[in-house]
């Protein structure tokens, strides 16, 4: 009987031993398997995703948005003789895209060009896909001092469906470095266009200023800059320079306190018992009548280099103003025509 049973344990021992060893040798096949490397079909390659503002994956290929620059700060700002602003579709052939559509959208020279990244936003219009974007190009130098931004609405099935709008403009101190100016819309389109939605995006923008109902009256003293040029027929902006001053100045009357208006320093001010007339370095000359109590401005101007100023009394009601290029003029306080 014990030799029956050592036989049996004997017998088990030796399957046990052979069972471990084939599950040994099946792990360690399993463990060095070589690996099948599989491609996976339609992706967008790094080259192309790292240098976009914007991709939207669709059947069987892609739109995006990128912008041609030698000098490219990132996805959103670029700097180069030329920057061209493009929109593109792309298909995919051999596992490989292939840009079977492409519109420049603007193509500008010496320039800066960036794109507000928060601004970028898809709306469902008529079933219909858009993507909405907001750009800020610029021109290198000081030559041209007046600022633009440009919106965007763009069909993302169909390229050729697209729309933009311009707003001009200079910087205003009134808002954190946005513009303040206007539109750029023609008179015959004016109704459609405020009623699209393309100008309902551009309305709400912080790149632009954004006026109170009180603040869009033209006689808003926050708006004396405008109604000078205005009144006066001129834009006396510059990127280097200044403008002849007019034979007939028109002015306006404020109760309101324009002097420091906008927290910047008043560069000279001078007083005599009349008048105090105070000038913003390389920019406007204002006026305070004392005996009326009110502010006007005299003349509104500014400009990168070349029009800063030095003021003194000739006499009485005769302010003298000398150009940085040490050019003269005179301004006879109680000849400047004040409109209501």
């Amino acid at each position: 009987m014990k030799i029956f049973f050592r036989s049996l344990l004997t017998v088990l021992f030796l399957w046990v031993m052979f069972t471990c060893k084939e599950k040994e040798k099946e792990t360690t096949q399993i463990k060095y398997r070589p690996k099948i490397d599989v491609k996976k079909e339609n992706v967008i390659p790094d080259s192309i995703l790292s240098k976009s503002v914007f991709i939207k994956v669709q059947d069987s290929g892609f739109t995006r948005i990128w912008v041609d620059s030698k000098e490219s700060r990132g996805k959103y700002f670029y700097a180069d003789t030329l920057n061209i602003f493009n929109v593109g579709k792309y298909s995919f052939e051999n596992n490989l895209p292939k840009l079977t559509e492409k519109f420049e959208l603007n193509r500008l020279e010496w320039s800066y060009f960036s794109i507000d990244s928060s601004s970028v936003e898809n709306k469902l219009i008529n079933n219909k896909e858009y993507l909405f974007l907001t750009t800020q190009p610029e021109y290198m130098g000081k030559a041209i001092p007046g600022k633009t931004v440009e919106f965007w609405m763009i069909n993302l099935s169909d390229l050729k469906d697209r729309q933009s709008l311009l707003y001009k403009g200079y910087f205003s101190e009134f808002c954190n470095e946005c513009i303040k100016g206007e539109f750029a819309i023609e008179e015959k389109n004016k109704k459609i266009v405020l009623k699209s939605p393309l100008y309902q995006y551009a309305s709400k923008s912080k790149l632009i200023f954004q006026a109170s109902k009180k603040e869009k009256k033209a006689d808003y003293y926050k708006n004396y800059e405008e109604k000078w040029e205005e009144d006066n027929r001129t834009d006396n902006h510059y990127g280097a320079g200044y403008g002849i001053i007019p034979e007939s100045i028109q002015s306006t009357y404020y109760k309101d306190q324009l002097f420091n208006l906008d927290g910047s320093d008043i560069d000279t001010i001078i007083e005599n018992e009349n008048y105090i007339v105070a000038t913003y370095f390389r920019g406007n000359l204002l006026g305070y009548d004392k005996n009326k109590k009110l502010y006007f401005p005299i003349i509104v101007e500014s400009c990168t280099y070349s029009c800063n100023k030095n003021i003194i009394f000739l006499d009485e009601k005769t302010v003298q103003i000398t150009y940085e290029d040490g050019e003269k003029f005179e301004i006879k306080l109680d000849e400047i025509i004040f409109k209501k």
